[in-house]
């Protein structure tokens, strides 16, 4: 018995009904890829701003501005501890340290950002250097000695390290206390405003005007 004859009619429905099939499912399984990416991209413009790093405050910055800016203005020494001590620990020649023994100097602090320019006057000479905070700068003492100092604020005192010694100034009271340590040696001075003192002496000269 003899199989029926298709038409050719009907052989060429049959390949195109099976083609139309197979590219219908390509074109459903394209359509659910370009959804896929879609919703991934919904995902992702719709996920919530990362807080695992939060922004940085501007609150600590302004801390340590404000406890910099105490340090501002002029400063009159009149007392120190160690001096000579001190000078010979960081091989200061004794022709110098002579020289410098009774030398009470004015030390004027400008505070703008991050830079801090201190001036340090004698009847000797004068001498100006620009701290910078969390930077390594070269500043040149009073000496002539070129040196590199790291700046810092901590605990409310601007602390320069070098090399050979570590200077720390502080406000306490009415004072500004400086100590500058080499080894097992420190040397201390205290110093007061000159408007402090201004104001003292104009005091001191109205009780003894009234009296």
């Amino acid at each position: 018995m003899t199989a029926p004859r298709t038409s050719r009619w009907s052989r060429a429905w049959t390949t195109f009904s099976r083609d139309s099939g197979l590219r219908l499912q390509q074109g459903e399984q394209v359509s659910t890829m370009a959804t896929g990416k879609l919703n991934a991209g919904e995902r992702r413009r719709a996920r919530p701003p990362d807080t695992s790093k939060p922004e940085r405050s501007t609150l600590g910055d302004s801390a340590v501005e404000q406890r910099t800016m105490a340090f501002d203005g002029s400063w009159q020494m009149y007392t120190q501890e160690n001096q000579e001590e001190f000078f010979r620990a960081v091989s200061v020649p004794d022709a110098v340290i002579r020289m410098i023994r009774d030398v009470k100097p004015v030390t004027v602090i400008q505070q703008k950002g991050d830079d801090i320019k201190v001036t340090m006057k004698t009847p000797i000479r004068s001498q100006t250097n620009t701290l910078t905070l969390g930077k390594e700068v070269q500043v040149t003492t009073m000496e002539g000695k070129k040196v590199k100092c790291t700046s810092r604020m901590e605990e409310g005192k601007m602390i320069c390290e070098t090399e050979k010694f570590t200077h720390t100034r502080e406000i306490l009271g009415d004072e500004m206390v400086e100590t500058l340590t080499a080894g097992s040696v420190t040397l201390t001075r205290r110093s007061r405003r000159i408007l402090w003192i201004r104001k003292h002496v104009e005091f001191q000269a109205h009780r003894y005007n009234r009296g």
